[in-house]
């Protein structure tokens, strides 16, 4: 491990060992460094309102040490959703609050991480037939429900579905659950929040090489 991001609303935080190895989605984007010395005032800065789009830190002490910190400090929740593809080699989207998403959710008890991700999958778009691959990525942001900051993991997996039919969760606020080309779906994941638009950034690299 030499960097991991925690995703608030549309602005992310990036822990890395040295200056020079800022992600490569961070690097055409304004940036503000700070140090591991201090963790409540980073958080404190990155959590407010006029946080800056973009904070890393560069760390001291193992990135291990670092993550320990926060599951220590939020409440820790796992997810697991899909980017899933057709024969037609589409991806499958929903809309949901306004912004285009793709399906996830939480992992129940009991339940292993790629069949959560699987489950939540059919119930939010209707897919059925779901064949699930290698995990592309994960990724943390923070919320605050209840009275306490969340930290949910959500693990991102590859999908792959001959059913074209699909039946959107209105009941869970989705609006619309769609078929859209690869490229189309780089661009609606990058106006969505900052851990799907890092994802979509993730997905495109990978897709290129």
């Amino acid at each position: 491990m030499d960097n991991f991001t925690v995703f608030y609303r549309f602005n992310f935080i990036t822990f890395v060992v040295s200056e020079q190895k800022i992600p490569f989605f961070a690097r055409d984007k304004k940036y503000f460094f700070r140090t591991d010395e201090n963790f409540p005032e980073i958080f404190s800065e990155f959590l407010s309102d006029a946080a800056p789009i973009n904070i890393v830190v560069v760390c001291k002490r193992p990135l291990t040490k670092v993550l320990r910190y926060l599951l220590d400090t939020f409440e820790f929740r796992k997810a697991a959703g899909g980017v899933v593809s057709n024969p037609d080699d589409e991806r499958l989207m929903i809309f949901r609050n306004g912004r285009w998403d793709l399906p996830k959710g939480h992992v129940e008890k009991g339940e292993t991480i790629v069949w959560a991700a699987m489950r939540e999958v059919e119930e939010e778009t209707g897919a059925k037939n779901l064949a699930a691959d290698r995990c592309i990525a994960k990724t943390y942001h923070i919320y605050y429900m209840d009275g306490r900051w969340i930290l949910k993991q959500t693990a991102w997996y590859d999908m792959i579905t001959f059913s074209t039919v699909l039946t959107p969760q209105t009941e869970e606020g989705i609006e619309k659950a769609v078929w859209v080309t690869r490229e189309q779906m780089y661009k609606n994941l990058a106006t969505s929040y900052s851990s799907l638009s890092y994802l979509g950034e993730v997905l495109k690299k990978r897709d290129t090489i």
